[in-house]
């Protein structure tokens, strides 16, 4: 009866296809600690962009919060400045947002929008501690795609932080057993990914592109005894990706404040291309900068009204046609975000 149920599981799973999905994790390569995420997805065009220190920020909703950003950061984002999918801070804190296909998407109280609290991490926090404790007075909810968070200092100290409905659920360190997150809520995937590791069948009959199953590789890998290299770093974030949809790849150095990222496309050369902190200017200013990410020439450029308006048609795309009415002023009013900010001195 078990082995007649996997089979009916995966020939369903064969007839739905892969879900659009992501892939991250953490460990430690010699002296230096990694973060190193899979972006598997629909398209692969974005911004690199570069958060000033000391940019006053507020948030989409009126009522909501403003801040200034003690710490600069670099990020990528699929929409636009302020909404990253991925970044790392000038503390080496690392914000990693994924979807989360169990979450609801609306209610909650959050202060911010799921995508704008990852800015509001990057910019206010060095540690996953301090996270931890700012959760007590401002949280995301849910947007458009219901997404959760891996979130990790460059001591190795991470948390998972998952909105869902009117709660918002945190799984900190002392209870995170393996440092790994995909597309399905942590506790999920981590009974799951134990039982596709620990059986033959389940890892005969399940779908390399479910959730648990790149999880388990990953957690597989991690339990592994044996000296971490970059290259086994690599082989393992490539095991656990969707050849078919996989768009980035990141690896972000907190050690020494570097990062490596690859576009994979037909119009890029598909190479890691590797960015130094160190030489990078984190002064504000009026102009954010940005950096097409589907492009083999690596230009800073300012961040144009023109884009804006490319962001609010890409998240149309993502929220979908049954929601047109909805989602179109919602979609030019998160474009028009974009580009809000204002450039203050910190000594004020």
């Amino acid at each position: 009866m078990r082995v007649l149920s996997l089979v009916l599981s995966a020939i369903l799973a064969l007839g739905s296809g892969p879900a659009l999905a992501c892939s991250v994790f953490t460990t430690a390569v010699s002296k230096d600690r990694y973060v190193a995420k899979n972006f598997d997805w629909s398209t692969h065009e974005g911004f690199l962009v570069v958060n000033g220190r000391g940019m006053q920020r507020s948030a989409l909703y009126q009522g909501g919060p403003t801040w200034q950003a003690k710490y600069g950061s670099m990020s990528l984002t699929v929409l636009g400045p302020g909404l990253p999918v991925s970044g790392m801070n000038e503390r080496g804190l690392v914000v990693e947002s994924l979807v989360n296909y169990d979450a609801q998407v609306g209610g909650g109280d959050g202060a911010l929008v799921s995508l704008e609290w990852a800015q509001y991490v990057l910019d206010q926090f060095e540690t996953a501690a301090e996270v931890k404790k700012s959760l007590e007075t401002v949280q995301p909810r849910q947007m458009a795609v219901p997404l959760h968070f891996f979130v990790c200092d460059k001591s190795g100290d991470c948390l998972v932080v998952e909105p869902d409905g009117k709660r918002v659920d945190v799984i900190a360190e002392e209870n995170l057993k393996t440092k790994v997150l995909a597309n399905a809520p942590w506790s999920k995937d981590y009974k799951g990914a134990r039982e596709y590791s620990d059986s033959m069948m389940e890892r005969l009959f399940t779908m390399s592109y479910r959730s648990h199953a790149r999880f388990g590789k990953i957690y597989a890998e991690l339990a592994e005894e044996g000296k971490w290299t970059r290259t086994r770093l690599l082989d393992t974030l490539e095991d656990a990706k969707i050849s078919s949809l996989n768009r980035w790849q990141i690896l972000w150095n907190q050690s020494d404040l570097r990062f490596s990222y690859r576009i994979r496309t037909g119009d890029v050369d598909g190479q890691f291309r590797k960015v130094d902190f160190a030489k990078v200017d984190f002064s504000c200013e009026s102009s954010v900068r940005v950096m097409p990410l589907a492009t083999d020439t690596m230009k800073w450029r300012s961040y144009k009204k023109s884009d804006q308006k490319i962001v609010a048609s890409r998240l149309r795309a993502m929220m979908g046609v049954r929601k047109v009415t909805m989602s179109t002023d919602f979609a030019s009013m998160v474009g028009r975000h974009t580009g809000t900010g204002q450039c203050q001195n910190l000594a004020q």
